[in-house]
């Protein structure tokens, strides 16, 4: 096979020359993101990668004989325009997961077992984690459950384009994962507000975390939010955008589904928050000037550019471990569920909370509810304790 480098609106591209079923030569185009200037030595890299992993089928139909892993990567560039950024991310990090099990293997498209896909997911929740950082060296049962599912999609499409005449995965499903250290829900409750307003007093995500709290908002989408979406006059402030992490880069996105577009009642305080955010933000536009980022954001910096999502995280874990009335182990998404736990103190009930916050699944939130109502049993049995310690 044979193939060169082309530049086209300043990129590189790999082309190669490959053939139809019907021996018809064909150019396939390969866009290797690279900018022109200064790349020619890693664009000719990029092709002879490419060469050495399409050169194992001499036309475009017979990827039976491809490997698995090959096939993946093939799989993914050909969805790729279809996709949103953030998705086309989120499928190449499983696929990584795939192809480390698979490589070493060489196993072609059409030599994939059944057992070779329960193989994957035993292997991938015994020891799929690449992260230094996690103690468990295995994947969680809902990530190889999320991988499963792409391994499956790759195989459907594959039988549909008459590459292979079945799947395999279509049904090997996820082992159960034994959980052993279970880590208990961290939450902030009505007694720890105080601590968490003295905690971030002064900070420049004082207001930011404050309103997560309130609405129990994901972190995508306080850093969405935005100044046209917050109406001071009808007293309502709308989710309908988020700001992801794609990478190295922040990505904007829109919501995550139909349940996350919500509109929100401003109260008073809120209101107060917000007014302080702009009063800051009108106050640099005017000191910093031509120097100063616009946008419609309502959380940023000094100089209007946005905060970064690990900045978020980051920064949150540093403010709790100087608050020692705080959990050390709080995040910044415990913020989200903290919310939920104060509701269910107050009394609300399921359906009001899972609106709320914008939980597709009403699973999701009775979890949460389940988790603090096991917390309230300490208090239960100490009340229960003393009311018949006093009867003499």
């Amino acid at each position: 096979m044979t193939g060169s480098i082309q530049v086209n609106k300043g990129k590189w591209y790999c082309v190669l020359n490959m053939k139809d079923e019907y021996g018809k030569r064909k150019l396939k185009w390969f866009s290797t993101g690279l900018p022109e200037k200064g790349n020619k030595r890693a664009a000719k890299e990029k092709l002879e990668q490419l060469i050495q992993k399409y050169g194992e089928c001499n036309t475009l139909t017979r990827f039976a004989d491809m490997s698995f892993s090959n096939y993946c990567d093939y799989w993914l560039e050909h969805k790729k325009q279809s996709l949103e950024i953030t998705t086309y991310e989120g499928y190449e990090i499983r696929i990584k997961h795939i192809q480390e099990y698979f490589e070493p293997k060489k196993t072609a498209l059409s030599k994939v077992t059944s057992r070779d896909i329960k193989l994957l997911y035993e292997y991938l929740l015994r020891e799929g984690n690449r992260s230094k950082y996690k103690k468990d060296k295995g994947l969680s049962e809902r990530t190889v459950k999320e991988i499963s599912l792409l391994v499956k999609a790759v195989f459907r499409d594959a039988v549909v384009l008459g590459d292979i005449p079945n799947s395999p995965a279509e049904n090997i499903e996820v082992p159960k994962k034994r959980r052993t250290n279970v880590k208990k829900g961290t939450f902030i409750d009505s007694n720890d507000l105080k601590y968490l307003k003295a905690a971030v007093k002064g900070h420049i995500l004082a207001e930011l975390i404050l309103i997560t709290l309130v609405y129990g908002l994901r972190r995508s989408e306080v850093l969405g939010l935005r100044w046209s979406a917050i109406n001071f006059e009808k007293n309502t402030l709308e989710i309908n955008h988020t700001v992801v992490k794609v990478k190295k880069q922040t990505a904007k996105d829109t919501a995550k589904t139909e349940a996350s577009y919500r509109t929100y009642p401003l109260s008073e305080y809120t209101t107060e928050l917000l007014l302080k955010v702009k009063e800051r933000q009108d106050l640099y536009r005017k000191l910093l000037g031509k120097e100063y980022h616009e946008s419609d954001y309502v959380f940023t910096w000094q100089d209007g550019r946005c905060f970064s999502t690990d900045y978020i995280t980051k920064t949150f874990k540093k403010i709790v471990k100087k608050e020692e009335n705080l959990s050390s182990e709080l995040t910044f998404h415990d913020l989200r569920k903290s919310c939920v736990s104060m509701m269910v103190e107050d009394g609300y009930n399921v359906k009001e909370i899972q609106e709320w916050v914008g939980h597709t699944d009403v699973k999701t939130t009775l979890d949460i509810y389940a988790k603090v109502k096991e917390t309230r049993k300490n208090y239960i049995a100490v009340n229960m304790g003393e009311k018949f310690k006093n009867i003499s």
